[in-house]
């Protein structure tokens, strides 16, 4: 997937958060109804969030402890490998 697909998946991301956030509030009854960077940022790192630890749970990435915060590590295996073990 080339860097300006990713981009454009990226930004239909934001616009659904976006709206989610607008839509709760209008539900609301709130006068102002645009969402705050922060406000965004909280439902992304939710998202991230969840998505690392499946990713972790399905053996597709390591995550561990550095001193001042986690790494997250690949776990690539080439072809003959995974052809190897699913026999």
């Amino acid at each position: 997937m080339c860097l300006n697909q990713q981009n454009n998946i990226m930004e239909d991301i934001l616009i659904e958060i976006i709206r989610a956030i607008q839509n709760e509030k209008k539900q609301r009854g709130y006068a102002i109804c645009h969402a705050l960077k922060l406000e965004v940022y909280r439902v992304i790192d939710g998202e991230v969030t969840m998505a690392l630890k499946n990713l972790h749970e399905q053996g597709r990435i390591k995550i561990g402890d550095t001193i001042n915060d986690k790494y997250i590590l690949l776990i690539e295996q080439d072809s003959a490998e995974k052809e190897a073990e699913s026999k």
